[in-house]
C-alpha cells in the first residue's frame, strides 16, 4: 500500500482540516488533564497532521508501514527537529511505559484487517503508554463503510489529477476494498497509477471490547465531526482510552 501513491496522497489531502484534528485532540487532552511530552503517532503518513502538533515535546515518534510516505514526511517535517520517523508496524512495535500520548488518525485502525493484529496493536500501544496517559484515535464508522462507500463509485478531479474511486463491500468478511485509478497529466499525456486498499468494518462495541481486553480502563467515544453522541448517521468516530 502507498508506493507510487505517496506523492499523490500528499497532494490530495488539501481538503482535510488538520487544524480541526489538532483542536479535537487538545479537547480530549484538556478533559483528561494531560500535557504530553512524549508522543507516538501511528500511521503518520506524510506528516501533515504532525506539522500542526504544536506541543513542546521531549520526543515525538511517528511510525508508518510505508517507507515512501515516511520519505515525504521527512521533507514535510524538516523544521521539526525533535521528530523520529520509523518504518514499523504497530502490531509488532512497543516502547514500554514511554509515551504520554498515542494518536492514530484518518482511519488508520480500519486498515488493520485481522482482529488478532488489531488486539496486538492495542496491547502494544497500552504497553507503550505511561500510567494515566491517553490513546486517541478515530475509525470510519459502520455507516460510512457500508452505506456511504459501500459498493459506490466516485469521480474526482484536482489540478492535473483525475481519478476514480471504486468500492467493493464484502459483507461476509466486513471488509471494503478500494480501487483507485489515478490519471496524471504530464506533457499532454496521462500516466495511470492504480492503488488498491482495504478497510475493515469494526463496530463501536467490538473496539470497546478489545480496548478493555488490552487493559484500558477509562474509555469514551463520540462523533468526530460534531463532538456529540454517536448516531446511526455518524461517519467518523473518535475514541479516547486512558491507561
Amino acid at each position: 500500500m502507498y508506493s507510487d501513491f505517496a506523492e499523490i496522497y500528499n497532494k490530495l489531502v488539501f481538503d482535510i482540516d488538520y487544524d480541526f484534528y489538532y483542536n479535537t485532540i487538545n479537547v480530549e487532552l484538556d478533559k483528561n488533564s494531560i500535557v504530553p511530552k512524549n508522543i507516538l503517532e501511528i500511521g503518520i503518513g506524510t506528516g501533515n497532521l504532525t506539522k500542526r502538533m504544536n506541543f513542546e515535546t521531549d520526543s515525538y515518534i511517528g511510525i508508518d508501514l510505508s517507507q515512501e510516505m515516511l520519505e515525504i514526511a521527512s521533507n514535510n517535517l524538516i523544521e521539526k527537529k525533535d521528530i523520529t520517523l520509523l518504518n514499523a508496524d504497530i502490531s509488532d512495535f512497543s516502547l514500554n511505559n514511554f509515551f504520554d500520548l498515542a494518536i492514530s488518525t484518518l482511519d488508520t485502525i480500519n486498515y488493520i484487517l485481522e482482529e488478532d493484529r488489531l488486539f496486538s496493536a492495542f496491547k502494544n500501544i497500552y504497553n507503550s503508554l505511561k500510567k494515566d496517559s491517553a490513546f486517541i484515535f478515530d475509525i470510519n464508522s459502520e455507516n460510512k463503510l457500508k452505506k456511504v462507500l459501500g459498493n459506490n463509485t466516485f469521480v474526482f478531479e484536482y489540478e492535473n489529477i483525475f481519478y476514480t474511486w471504486q468500492n467493493f463491500l464484502d459483507e461476509e468478511e466486513n471488509i471494503v476494498d478500494f480501487v483507485l485509478d489515478f490519471f496524471i497529466e504530464e506533457n499532454g499525456l496521462y500516466r495511470r497509477i492504480r492503488e488498491e486498499q482495504s478497510e475493515k468494518i469494526y463496530s463501536v462495541d467490538y473496539i470497546m471490547k478489545l480496548l478493555k481486553k488490552a487493559g484500558f480502563k477509562n474509555i469514551s467515544y463520540k462523533d468526530f465531526d460534531s463532538g456529540n453522541k454517536v448516531t446511526e448517521n455518524s461517519q467518523r468516530i473518535l475514541f479516547t482510552a486512558i491507561k
